[in-house]
């Protein structure tokens, strides 16, 4: 395993896509996006200083359009998402920014001052991407055309708590057949969140949000839906456990939960599964944690517990990737500021360390992705501003 070769490093990295060999990243401090080849850097857009149109406090990005044609970026200043129209990795026009619709501020709630665009992505099949809004809380649907996005449709999201409205929309997925969407609420204190489901008739409109509220929500950060569709699986930050849901792919109605509970599932924040669906990786910030679960005709059991980095605690672990062959897994640290890679058993699951590199480079590493040939290993680190690289030139992928 290595030696390890920073590819680049870019100031202010808050986001990474990948297309290709190519890596697409944005930067929340720089107000930029950037899209690179390796060590060659392919394209470069930003914005003037305060951020302007679709740039400013980038916050996270996707590939949008039919044929993924266009890069799509939250600006979480702008509230609104910015438009690169791309061919291959050159930008084929001027970047365009579509400001968030307005929608009202719920009754008897106190809305954030600034409205955010906080998350984007894209539909399964199609042109159509969707985003989250934090004040007033709410999701757009935008279908991806040649001049821009066109505003299909947007949804209020109301509050989980009666009285207590205090939103934060963690995340928002399409189910696999395009036709609902759901949408995460923490709540800041934790205790009062719920999953909203809308119904999408793929045109124009919305459906009414419908909310599961359930303790063994409480903290919901990630969402997680099966192909098959018949569950849903949501780290419980607050509630120290997985939820699965049952959901009807008739109607995308949501079930009562079933909370597989752990103290040691506190703080748990994200989460990867196997493309066979029955090995999940989570990762817990808070206990310092990577966690291995078996998933067996739907139910969840921990199978091993990571706390260490090569006989050193691990501490904040964060982002968590699996490579194309699913032979190596990736974890950063925010504290620590460094990558870790794992050998993992295909058949068992279980993980064996392999090796990991602290560097300046990787202060509050986080957003972790592997190329698609599998022989590297790309990281957002936050405090550092920096995207790298790293090679992995010695170890079946």
């Amino acid at each position: 395993f290595g030696p390890f070769r920073p590819y680049a490093e870019l100031r202010g990295a808050a986001a990474v896509t990948l297309s290709g060999t190519r890596v697409a990243v944005v930067s929340q401090v720089a107000n930029t996006l950037r899209v690179l080849d390796g060590a060659a850097e392919l394209a470069h857009r930003q914005a003037g200083e305060g951020g302007v149109q679709g740039l400013a406090g980038a916050y996270t990005l996707a590939l949008g359009g039919a044929d993924r044609a266009a890069v799509l970026v939250a600006g979480r200043l702008d509230d609104g998402l910015g438009v690169f129209r791309r061919s291959g990795a050159s930008f084929t026009e001027a970047p365009r920014w579509i400001p968030a619709p307005p929608l009202p501020c719920p009754a008897g709630s106190a809305c954030p001052p600034r409205r955010q665009m906080l998350r984007v992505s894209a539909a399964h099949a199609g042109p159509v991407v969707f985003a989250n809004d934090y004040g007033p809380p709410g999701v757009h649907a935008f279908r991806d055309e040649s001049g821009g996005l066109v505003h299909l449709a947007s949804a209020e999201i109301p509050t989980c708590a009666l009285g207590n409205p205090k939103p934060v929309l963690t995340d928002v997925i399409a189910s696999p057949d395009d036709r609902f969407i759901y949408v995460s609420d923490f709540q800041r204190e934790g205790s009062t969140s719920c999953v909203w489901q809308l119904s999408w008739d793929g045109e124009s409109r919305l459906g009414v949000p419908v909310a599961r509220r359930d303790p063994e929500l409480a903290g919901v950060e990630s969402m997680l839906i099966p192909r098959d569709g018949r569950s849903m699986l949501t780290t419980s930050y607050v509630a120290s456990g997985l939820a699965v849901l049952p959901r009807d792919e008739a109607t995308g109605a949501l079930g009562p939960p079933t909370l597989f509970a752990d103290e040691r599932y506190y703080g748990v924040e994200f989460i990867v599964m196997t493309r066979d669906e029955r090995t999940l990786y989570v990762t817990n910030p808070v206990q310092g944690t990577l966690l291995t679960i078996a998933r067996v005709d739907g139910a969840l059991s921990l199978q091993g517990v990571i706390s260490t980095e090569g006989g050193t605690p691990m501490l904040d672990v964060a982002g968590v990737a699996l490579s194309p062959s699913e032979e190596l897994l990736a974890a950063t640290n925010r504290v620590r500021g460094s990558l870790t890679l794992y050998q993992r058993d295909t058949g068992s699951g279980a993980l064996t360390w392999l090796a990991n590199v602290t560097a300046p480079s990787l202060a509050f590493a986080n957003g972790v992705a592997f190329s698609p040939a599998g022989d590297a290993v790309f990281v957002a680190a936050a405090h550092a501003f920096t995207l790298t690289g790293w090679s992995v030139p010695c170890v079946s992928r």
